[in-house]
């Protein structure tokens, strides 16, 4: 059963945001599998777990006690990484100093976090990586976007 569940990257340095976080991506959560929840504090955490697991959706909380969940993004795209990924800030987006359209991330607000918000945000996330350079989404990705824009959820938050 545990290989049949996708895994999703939930980077918060506040365990109470985790939980947080993990009880509204199981509400929102596109994807036929269901969700299979990595947990990271930290930069470094989130860097070594990326590398040892193929992840289905990452969740970045853009302010962490030893970083940001912007260099959690950078390094993912260094590395080739097309992941779908959603930076989560309690500051506004235009604050952040990162073109995340650019690195083909969504964003989302902490304050405007509701489950109908995450399941927007994700569709745009993996809109965002659908067109990212010379790659495709994966079978399950692609299914979960299929899904969402036939609720007629899907649009940008």
């Amino acid at each position: 059963m545990e290989q049949d569940r996708l895994p999703v990257l939930i980077v918060d340095d506040s365990p109470e945001d985790q939980c947080w976080l993990a009880s509204h991506i199981r509400s929102a959560w596109p994807f036929q599998n269901l969700p299979c929840l990595h947990f990271a504090g930290d930069v470094r955490q989130a860097l070594n777990l990326a590398r040892t697991e193929h992840f289905a959706l990452a969740l970045l909380d853009w302010a962490l006690a030893t970083g940001t969940g912007g260099e959690v993004l950078k390094a993912l795209r260094q590395h080739g990484s097309r992941m779908p990924v959603v930076i989560i800030s309690q500051a506004p987006c235009q604050e952040l100093g990162l073109d995340l359209d650019g690195m083909s991330a969504a964003y989302l607000n902490k304050h405007q976090l509701t489950t109908p918000a995450l399941h927007r945000v994700i569709a745009h996330a993996l809109a965002l990586v659908s067109t990212m350079g010379h790659g495709r989404l994966v079978k399950a990705q692609e299914a979960a976007l299929g899904r969402i824009r036939a609720t007629g959820l899907h649009g940008r938050v």
